[in-house]
């Protein structure tokens, strides 16, 4: 054997971390139960006595179960009462942090809004040069195809060139999205999270439109049994089937 295979853990002195008598006892009791229940598998109900007595024995097991529960509430509390004060500590700097950021996301809101006036600003500038290029080599094209003028020719391939490069030009400044860098480096650069809020306007298209999708029919079954079990619930519900399922209580 190793030192380390006989050596005492680290925390070996302090206490356990549940009631190990209290939880003996559940376990004794539930093995008791476990050899009473096996006794009675191998066996049939003959008579009300019978059956009377076995209800007995569910009712251990049910009372063994809330008892466990409740033990392990008891245990557990000690650690749940010092896991909040873990989480009140935190809670107070987290709760701090978040009233710092919106004004200053707000600052840093007003500051993108003015670099996308400028991005826009910029690409309808890019935008117009380009149909102007592409207007001026269309020119020149069709005056170098009339008159069959080399240099017309050589001019209106140069200006289709530049009508391509602004072209390019715009579609990047369109596509590209405004941002602010860190100053240093440390954090990533900010800008617009930009996601689509969908709002409900017509149900029944929705409806037509995803009813394929398996969510939609786990919500309509969670509904339809909520109202079964409803006190003075329907009896049967459009588009189901209601069967009665029985369980011993």
């Amino acid at each position: 054997m190793t030192d380390q295979e006989t050596s005492p853990g680290i925390g070996h002195n302090e206490p356990p971390i549940y009631d190990l008598k209290a939880h003996k006892s559940l376990k004794d009791r539930a093995e008791t139960l476990t050899d009473e229940i096996e006794a009675w598998n191998k066996r049939e109900i003959e008579d009300a006595e019978d059956a009377e007595d076995l209800r007995d024995v569910l009712g251990k097991v049910v009372a063994l179960k809330r008892d466990a529960e409740t033990q392990r509430s008891a245990d557990k509390k000690p650690h749940r009462d010092r896991g909040k004060e873990v989480d009140d500590a935190y809670h107070a700097i987290g709760n701090r942090l978040d009233r710092l950021s919106p004004p200053v996301k707000l600052k840093l809101d007003e500051w993108l809004e003015k670099l996308e006036a400028a991005r826009l600003a910029k690409a309808k500038a890019e935008r117009d040069e380009a149909e102007a290029k592409q207007r001026e080599a269309d020119l020149l094209a069709a005056l170098a195809e009339k008159t069959g003028s080399i240099r017309a020719e050589e001019a209106a391939e140069e200006a289709a060139k530049e009508s391509k490069a602004a072209e390019k030009a715009a579609n990047r400044t369109e596509k590209s999205r405004v941002n602010i860098r860190s100053a240093s480096g440390g954090a990533s650069a900010a800008g617009w999270r930009i996601t689509k809020i969908a709002t409900l306007t017509d149900i029944n298209q929705a409806f037509m439109h995803y009813r394929k999708r398996p969510e939609v029919a786990e919500i309509l079954t969670r509904l339809a049994n909520a109202d079964l079990r409803a006190k003075d619930g329907p009896s049967h519900v459009p588009g189901f089937i209601v069967r009665t399922n029985k369980t011993v209580a």
